[in-house]
């Protein structure tokens, strides 16, 4: 397909989506912006009208199909947003195909001209394959239930509305009944390619299903916050070695705010023994000016770290930072394409190179901030007070930043 050709029809759904063109929701962004020339404003605001308009279409389209069902749409809508957030993705996911029978593709479409839509129950054989049937009136799913011993608070009656989450009010009942819902769909997939020779085995695999979230597919939803806090490993002990941390901070970057600017901190931890606390041995801190980069700023604090080093006679050093970029591009896994961190990465390499001269054994590694709070507080103090100190004594001031870490290995 050409160019043009995409071009247009990419312009044709936008009208027939939005029910304006291109051109005349980019003059109103336009009009509404005071620089005419940033096009991110009007992108947004083109896809912001877009997603709307198709946000809308498809709420149509979920409630024609829910209706279809016999179901009441702002009902189901109520129990779909009392579903506990740690349900597993695959289970929802599960559910909102029960309702929406995914998207009508050519293949589909291909393969139900040849089938008859009076198809027989894939589990039992006997009556339609529907959804109805399914967790309603199929003996098989039944005996599922009952072998798993499930007891709903209203499943008298109400089979299909059950297994909809209609009228389901409690949210450890919730996930069961979604845990249910996913395994009966599987099950039905598997027999539907002949996986089993018999019911016993049928049910048996429905109830290992339903027991394990793995071998449905899934596993309890996590928050981004959660996700980083489960693969957030403290850092390795470096027993033997004198250990450094740095970082760097920026602020307020091409304003004139007050207390902006680009200031590192770096702490010294001294030398290293297994199970030892690390606790600031030395610390120092330095204001670098306005209009640099918070990379800049990072790169600083390790020349800081390294240049001490050179005077403290280690023969085991080791530099922990929490900038990933730093620590790629002084160890070449990353290119440098900056020109204004090349100077800064060719200091470091070149202190490192006297290091190493010196038989030093170096370490530079990345860590996460979490553990890095004595340094962060370091270099935002050197912005709040917009001053520098060389290597002095721990100040009890900011003690705050190694207490934090020390709390953090605990924890882990």
């Amino acid at each position: 397909m050409r160019r043009s050709t995409i071009v247009r029809t990419a312009y044709e759904f936008f009208h027939n989506t939005v029910g304006t063109t291109v051109d005349a929701t980019v003059a109103n962004a336009r009009a509404l912006r005071r620089d005419s020339d940033s096009m991110n404003g009007i992108f947004r605001t083109v896809y912001n009208k877009l997603a709307q308009a198709d946000g809308d279409h498809w709420r149509r389209y979920w409630e024609r199909r829910v209706s279809q069902n016999g179901l009441d749409p702002a009902a189901l809508e109520a129990s779909l947003r009392r579903i506990p957030f740690a349900v597993s993705q695959v289970d929802r996911w599960e559910l909102l195909k029960l309702h929406l029978k995914a998207h009508p593709t050519s293949r589909r479409l291909r393969f139900h001209q040849d089938v008859d839509e009076n198809q027989p129950c894939y589990l039992r054989g006997a009556g339609s394959d529907c959804v109805r049937h399914l967790f309603g009136r199929c003996g098989v799913v039944g005996r599922i239930r009952s072998t798993l011993d499930l007891r709903f608070s209203n499943a008298s009656g109400r089979g299909f509305e059950q297994h909809c989450l209609i009228g389901v009010e409690d949210a450890s009942e919730t996930a069961i009944v979604l845990r249910f819902n996913t395994t009966v769909l599987r099950v039905r997939s598997l027999c539907a390619k002949a996986a089993f020779n018999n019911q016993q085995v049928l049910v048996r695999h429905a109830c290992f299903l339903f027991s394990s979230p793995a071998l449905r597919g899934g596993k309890p939803t996590l928050s981004r916050a959660q996700r980083r806090q489960a693969r957030m490993a403290p850092p390795a002990e470096r027993p033997g070695f004198c250990l450094y941390r740095c970082d760097g901070a920026a602020r307020g970057q091409g304003t004139r705010a007050t207390c902006c600017g680009a200031a590192w901190g770096a702490v010294f931890f001294g030398l290293q023994s297994m199970g030892r606390e690390n606790v600031p041995e030395l610390e120092a801190w330095g204001f670098l000016g306005r209009d640099l980069s918070n990379n800049i700023a990072e790169y600083r604090g390790l020349l800081a770290c390294l240049d001490h080093a050179l005077q403290t006679g280690c023969t085991a050093i080791c530099v922990q930072t929490d900038s990933m970029l730093i620590a790629k591009q002084v160890n070449c896994t990353w290119a440098c394409r900056s020109d204004a961190l090349r100077p800064l990465l060719a200091m470091a390499w070149q202190r490192i190179s006297v290091l190493r001269s010196k038989h030093v054994q170096l370490i530079v590694e990345h860590i996460y901030r979490n553990f890095n709070k004595t340094a962060d507080a370091l270099a935002n103090h050197a912005i709040d007070t917009g001053t520098s100190s060389e290597w002095n004594g721990a100040s009890v001031s900011r003690s705050d930043g190694a207490r934090s870490e020390r709390r953090m290995r605990v924890g882990q």
